[in-house]
């Protein structure tokens, strides 16, 4: 246990983590409820975790996030947008290469099959978050929403952090 020493000195969001796990651990044996978690997912097959854009500097007017996508359930789950309290216009998209450049793309719809995940990653897929209504500033938190192919939501909180150091995201070309 902690002390109420030890409290002060948590975030908000380790406090939310530490009062979840608790949660978790006690309902684990009874069954596993993703509608418990704090990002008040309206769809209990889809957990989306570590989701964090990257910190710019004010003047940037556009930015992107990234996630881990994982589908629980025993059907594919399509993706058909996505909307953010932060951004104009948010999109999905996916960087690849063309001839030896970098180049990204609009994507429909998504499939996540059966029990698989996908990672929203710099270099890979992403959310665009155009037309930035207020600075991505390190420390800061937005939300994104989820529109799913059988009209339902998932909302989920994004920490604004910097960007992990090249060497965890080498290209090898």
């Amino acid at each position: 246990m902690f002390s109420l020493k030890q409290l002060g000195k948590i975030s908000k969001r380790g406090i939310q983590v530490i009062l979840l796990s608790s949660v978790v651990i006690s309902t684990g044996a009874v069954a596993h409820n993703h509608k418990a978690d704090k990002s008040k997912q309206q769809h209990s097959d889809i957990e989306i975790s570590q989701a964090w854009a990257r910190a710019l500097p004010p003047v940037v007017p556009n930015g992107a996030a990234y996630f881990t996508l994982v589908n629980h359930s025993n059907k594919a789950i399509v993706l058909t947008g996505v909307s953010s309290d932060i951004a104009k216009h948010s999109m999905l998209h996916e960087s690849y290469f063309d001839d030896g450049k970098v180049a990204m793309r609009h994507i429909e719809e998504l499939v996540i099959n059966p029990h698989k995940s996908v990672t929203f990653k710099p270099g890979g897929f992403h959310v665009m978050l155009m037309g930035l209504k207020k600075p991505l500033t390190k420390g800061g938190e937005f939300t994104m929403s989820f529109l799913l192919k059988d009209g339902s939501q998932i909302t989920t909180p994004v920490k604004v952090k910097d960007a992990p150091s090249m060497k965890e995201h080498a290209h090898h070309h």
